[in-house]
């Protein structure tokens, strides 16, 4: 029998299911979750282990797995302390369809005069019913959040993050080197939850802007594919408009498997994403990425042509939770993004808060990640500028809203305006206030070193800038604050979590 894919749904004869979302085609490995029908009413775990070269010339695949019976989605039932054990082999019936014939056992918690009689040994048998694992099928919907720990042993895709040169135009320094197409070619990627294009510059592009970046070379790979040649305009407000056509090619990613010991292996994923034939201006010319990677919200609709590529990669089981995190060091210049799951030895576990995410109400910015901003704070004193979005914004540097908004946070930084917006030495800087952000139940203190960006060896530029087109109300910031804090978006429970980085 040829190695065989366990992922996608079972039924056995009770009309129990069992959903693996997850096996690794390296160690063999597979999770997912189990709900039966005998009496149990709960969602339960379930881990196991496939045999990863099977002999092709038996129609059989080894595969053993367990269920531990204490309920992940509700109040916990009698039995929580039981476990099954599975073993047994899949095997292709005469119909074509697949079956796991296994004997199993049922461990009920006893005292050691009565282990035997707390066993049962029985006969079951699992059809496979589909071979679509749905978004929904592994949240733990009744969670309020995300257990952290277990977030930290989550499957992940793990990006190396490293400081690009700052710009006054107002976007991320960061990015992360992506293999692109077959062979793979090396390009840079910001990781961006403001957005909702994934988007590459190409050699179809031959303007200054494009040609001071590395462009992708479509005809350079044996996998790329055309999936709408008609060229699209797509708006990046005051920045002015790129032209894509949509491709689609396979992105070479690291994959960590926790279980190994964060072992990380070369994973591929082919999707949709825009290939940039167009775009002009200094802003696009000044970004330290050649594409941007979107990791939209929750509330984010795809239009159909394009996918996100943190979704794409739980739909085909590269990922067991969705979720981005980031951690930066700027001293350093690097930093790490992994899809999926966290670094627990990042950050502070006893400060982590879970915020709840908002839906932005303006049409066609759903896609973005909205918080509650209690005060925005200078000198501990709160300015009133009318603040009703907080939008967290990984592919930006600066602080940005519509001018009124702005106007007044510049003010009340400056003083109004007895300090300039820029300096052109580092002791200056002690002149300027500290910036308070009141989020939930803690204060998170920007030093001018923090919100003000060194744009060239002798010059300092306040990060506090008017973005044209902001819905009235929407403040968003990107790396001046987010360089400071530990952030998890959680996509499976509509949050965000900050944690304060350990020192």
């Amino acid at each position: 029998m040829q190695y065989t894919s366990l992922v996608g749904t079972w039924q056995n004869e009770f009309g129990s299911l069992m959903t693996i979302t997850y096996q690794n085609p390296d160690s063999g490995y597979i999770i997912g979750t189990y709900s039966s029908h005998t009496g149990a009413t709960g969602v339960y775990y379930v881990i196991g282990i496939t045999d990863i070269a099977p002999d092709p010339n038996v129609n059989s695949q080894t595969v053993a797995f367990s269920v531990s019976w204490r309920n992940t989605v509700g109040p916990t039932e009698s039995g929580a302390n039981w476990v099954s054990a599975f073993a047994g082999q899949v095997q292709v019936q005469a119909d074509g369809s697949l079956a796991i014939a296994t004997t199993y056992l049922l461990q009920e918690n006893t005292n050691p005069a009565d282990n035997w009689s707390s066993t049962i040994v029985a006969p079951s048998t699992f059809r496979k019913i589909s071979d679509e694992v749905s978004l929904e099928a592994s949240w733990s919907r009744n969670k309020k959040y995300a257990d952290v720990k277990d977030l930290a042993q989550m499957q992940k895709i793990a990006f190396g993050l490293q400081m690009g040169s700052l710009s006054d135009n107002g976007a991320t320094p960061w990015y992360a080197q992506i293999g692109l197409g077959t062979p793979a070619q090396d390009l840079k990627f910001m990781l961006d939850t403001g957005t909702d294009n994934t988007w590459i510059t190409s050699t179809a592009c031959t303007t200054a802007a494009c040609l001071a970046h590395n462009r992708y070379n479509p005809q350079a790979s044996s996998t790329f594919k055309v999936i709408d040649p008609n060229p699209t305009q797509k708006s990046f407000g005051p920045w002015g408009t790129m032209t894509v056509i949509i491709g689609e090619d396979i992105f070479t990613l690291e994959q960590i498997d926790t279980y190994l010991g964060r072992n990380i292996v070369t994973t591929n994923e082919q999707m949709n994403f825009e290939v940039t034939t167009f775009y002009n201006g200094y802003q696009f010319q000044q970004l330290a990425c050649d594409g941007g990677i979107a990791i939209p919200s929750p509330y984010w609709k795809s239009d159909g042509r394009t996918e996100a590529l943190m979704i794409q990669l739980y739909k085909d089981a590269k990922i067991s939770y969705l979720c981005a995190s980031f951690y930066t060091n700027k001293a350093e210049q690097l930093g790490e993004c992994l899809f999926g799951g966290i670094d627990i030895d990042k950050f502070n576990i006893n400060t982590l808060q879970w915020l709840s995410l908002k839906q932005v109400q303006t049409v066609g910015l759903e896609y973005l990640w909205d918080i509650q901003l209690t005060n925005f704070l200078v000198n501990g004193f709160p300015v009133q500028a009318g603040i009703t979005d907080f939008v967290l914004d990984t592919g930006s540097s600066y602080f940005k809203g519509p001018q009124d908004l702005i106007q007044i946070l510049i003010n009340a930084v400056t003083y109004n305006g007895e300090l300039p917006t820029y300096v052109t030495s580092e002791s200056a800087l002690s002149q300027y206030p500290t910036i308070g952000l009141q989020i939930g139940s803690q204060t998170y203190y920007l030093q001018p070193q923090d919100y003000f960006l060194q744009l060239s060896p002798q010059y300092w530029e306040l990060g506090i800038q008017v973005l044209d087109g902001m819905p009235e109300g929407m403040l968003l910031v990107g790396s001046v604050f987010l360089d400071t804090v530990y952030s998890i978006f959680d996509f499976q429970n509509p949050s965000i979590g900050l944690a304060r980085l350990l020192s």
